[in-house]
């Protein structure tokens, strides 16, 4: 059904979605689901099963304006397509962060969920860069390709209209909270004078302590099935109160145990990460009109 969902936040991947989720949340006119919402990507994708869909979404209250999100949806070329097909006239937020502080924190998120080595970050973004893990960890590309944000703009604009369409850029988020999600509220047609109750929250940050990501990848596999080429994570039925101690255990003891600065990224690695997106930038910031020189 059409009227099924109104709009989906599409990333970018570690750009502050779950926040911009936290504070649409407030808005008494809006429902979004916890989580991420991998319906469209494969393998979870079949256009025969939107009843899966209705059921994510069936707690909404009547007056709701209903979404989801996934930031992955942003860099799957398949995506667009499918979300077209079924909600043409649904709208898109995209938030979108420094390509190469993006693939920085992607980096450790992926070391944690386990799908590529432990590794210490600038071997391992040398590792990515040469495409030395592609064949034994296919995912590990997605940390690069996934910040070729004009790419994916321009592929969701073969589908979608530039009144459907809310590109957002992270340091706009950071500081400006308040009203980068008022302008949200706008472009979804809901009451924009709401104030959202936790822009004082601040996205997530990502955890650079190879000591707490070893004790994260050692838990990982009690609470869920990994793929054996590392790709997929798949929740074993019956353990989501398990997972939510692990959760709690990270955030609240190893989070405090093993607290660890910003990694330093070498010089070289640093300027290759550039020299990856500097063509891309560049088109992104005409498309935009924004200030990207920090990019």
């Amino acid at each position: 059904m059409e009227n099924t969902l109104d709009f989906v936040v599409i990333g970018a991947q570690k750009a502050g979605s779950t926040f911009i989720m936290q504070c649409l949340q407030d808005h008494p006119d809006i429902y979004m689901p916890n989580g991420e919402t991998p319906f469209f990507q494969g393998p979870d994708y079949s256009p025969d099963r939107l009843c899966v869909l209705e059921e994510i979404v069936r707690a909404a209250k009547p007056n709701q304006i209903r979404g989801i999100k996934r930031p992955n949806y942003l860099g799957e070329p398949e995506v667009p397509a499918r979300i077209s097909r079924h909600f043409p006239h649904i709208k898109i937020i995209a938030v979108l962060r420094n390509p190469v502080s993006r693939a920085i924190s992607a980096y450790f998120h992926f070391l944690r969920a386990g799908h590529i080595p432990l590794l210490p970050v600038n071997e391992g973004l040398r590792m990515i860069l040469s495409h030395k893990l592609d064949t034994q960890y296919p995912l590990s590309s997605t940390i690069l390709t996934y910040g070729l944000y004009d790419q994916h703009v321009a592929r969701y604009a073969e589908y979608f209209s530039e009144e459907q369409t809310k590109i957002i850029v992270f340091d706009d988020v950071i500081n400006h909270p308040e009203s980068s999600v008022q302008d949200l509220y706008r472009f979804l047609g809901i009451d924009e004078a709401i104030v959202p109750k936790r822009t004082d929250d601040r996205p997530m940050s990502a955890s650079y302590s190879y000591s707490r990501l070893r004790i994260n990848r050692f838990l990982k596999p009690l609470v869920y099935k990994i793929s054996p080429d590392y790709s997929r994570l798949y929740p074993r039925p019956g353990t989501g109160i398990l997972r939510g101690l692990i959760t709690g255990f990270d955030r609240q003891v190893l989070a405090r145990l093993f607290r660890s600065a910003k990694p330093v990224i070498e010089d070289d690695v640093q300027e290759a990460l550039k020299a990856y997106y500097k063509e891309d930038v560049d088109h992104l910031r005409n498309r935009l009109n924004h200030d990207l020189r920090d990019w």
